[in-house]
Formats: structure tokens, C-alpha cells, sequence
């Protein structure tokens, strides 16, 4: 039997813990969703953070959550395999920069606000873009 942390017993023994990280991962599933449909809040972020909630508290929920056929893949990808791949980081990318771009023009009207936001899809962009990644081609054959 693999040893396990202190914490990683907590968790699955008490269960007002496990039911508190089974809330918040509902919570950041929530999040994630409102982020696919609102361009302002990242929703990749929400999910990651929502898969790392039910890896610790419910199996199930993990696995329904990585196995989702809007979000798994993409979870699956960067969780598992460690990498984003070229398309999905062009649309995270152009996403980011229309959507700062128009915030920035059309609602904010201080300019150290408008500064904080390109700072920020500078700092978006940039990790993007050194993360690892594949092409389609190279995702759909395995290699």
C-alpha cells in the first residue's frame, strides 16, 4: 500500500473536508463555465482547478469532469501529458487579446487600468506560449 500523506488522509477521512473540496470543485466548475461564455474570465483555469478539488475528494467527479466531452480533452491534455496544443493556443491567445483589447477601449477609461490589463494578457500570453505543446496531427495519432 503506497504511503499517503497527512492530508490526503484528512481528506478522505473527514468528510466535512472531502464534502468542502466537493463544493468548491462545483464552485470552479461553475466559474469555468461562466469563463466559456463570458470572454473577461479565463474558463480553462476554473476547470484545472476543479479537476485538482475532486482528485482530492471524489473520484467519480474527476472522472466525469476529465471525461467531458467539452472540457476532458483539454484537461486530459494539459493534466495528464503536460501539454496545450497549437490550435487551442491560438484561440486562447486571440481570445485573450480581443477581449483585453476591447475591455481596455471600450470600458475602462483609467489608464493604470488599461495598463494592468495589457500587463496581464502580456503575462497570459506569454506562459501560453512556452508551455508545451503538439499539433492536431500529432494529438490524434499519439505521438
Amino acid at each position: 500500500m503506497e504511503k499517503k500523506t497527512k492530508l490526503q488522509l484528512d481528506v478522505k477521512e473527514n468528510r466535512l473536508i472531502r464534502y468542502l473540496w466537493i463544493f468548491f470543485g462545483f464552485l470552479m466548475v461553475a466559474m469555468g463555465i461562466l469563463g466559456a461564455v463570458l470572454p473577461v474570465i479565463p474558463g480553462t483555469i476554473f476547470f484545472i482547478i476543479a479537476a485538482f478539488c475532486f482528485a482530492k475528494s471524489s473520484e467519480k467527479f474527476y472522472k466525469m469532469l476529465i471525461h467531458n466531452k467539452y472540457v476532458g480533452q483539454h484537461l486530459q491534455n494539459y493534466l495528464e501529458e503536460k501539454f496545450i496544443p497549437v490550435k487551442t493556443k491560438i484561440i486562447i491567445i486571440s481570445s485573450i487579446w480581443i477581449s483585453m483589447t476591447a475591455s481596455a477601449v471600450y470600458v475602462l477609461e483609467v489608464l493604470w487600468q488599461r495598463l494592468i490589463m495589457f500587463a496581464i494578457a502580456i503575462g497570459v500570453s506569454v506562459y501560453i506560449i512556452r508551455h508545451r505543446s503538439k499539433r492536431s496531427s500529432e494529438t490524434e495519432n499519439g505521438n
